[in-house]
């Protein structure tokens, strides 16, 4: 009887460890998805929501099947491409506004990302 009730209380551990680790995957991706350009890092993240960063990518990988750079990087991806078609921001500008530290390192990241440059996306169909 002592053992069902050990066994018990694991179980019903373990499922409010997942509840909580869902609940703080969900509001990651809400924080990411409703503050891009606020969001400047992983780490940034960890320290926000009180846990190490190793742990947050690990409860993210787990729950989502996939890195929250990958997560974070095709959001900001997302949101350069809006950039390029909606405002009349130079690229070195959005690359700051997106965090990252130089026009280049962005520049390559988009380019190996959407196949194109930037300056050469926003000028696709124009």
């Amino acid at each position: 009887m002592e053992t069902n009730i050990m066994v018990a209380d694991e179980n019903e551990t373990k499922r409010h460890e997942e509840d909580t680790h869902e609940k703080l995957v969900c509001d990651i991706i809400s924080e990411i998805d409703s503050n891009i350009y606020a969001v400047k890092s992983v780490e940034q993240l960890a320290r926000d929501y009180s846990i190490s960063s190793g742990h947050i990518k690990n409860i993210f990988k787990k729950h989502t099947g996939i890195t929250i750079f990958e997560y974070l990087f095709e959001k900001r991806m997302s949101a350069a491409k809006d950039l390029l078609d909606n405002t009349d921001l130079k690229v070195y500008e959005i690359a700051e506004k997106l965090g990252y530290k130089s026009k280049a390192f962005f520049s390559r990241a988009f380019q190996r990302h959407i196949g194109t440059t930037p300056s050469q996306y926003r000028k696709r169909d124009k």
